[in-house]
């Protein structure tokens, strides 16, 4: 990969009460078809979003 950037956003959502997590990132793939880096992206954000959810200080009110 080269060119990588990412961005990570939390945005207050409901009066401060829920907040909406917004992670995007743009690359340039090059050892790897655009599909197979989209799928390892994939990957890194889903476990990078499930470990805030599994963190202790995060109140999951559904």
């Amino acid at each position: 990969m080269v060119n990588y950037i990412s961005t990570l956003q939390v945005k207050e959502i409901d009066g401060g009460w829920r907040c909406r997590i917004e992670w995007v990132g743009e690359f340039t793939p090059t050892t790897v078809s655009d599909g197979e880096a989209l799928s390892l992206f994939d990957g890194i954000y889903e476990g990078g979003l499930q470990a805030l959810r599994d963190h202790p200080a995060v109140n999951l009110a559904t």
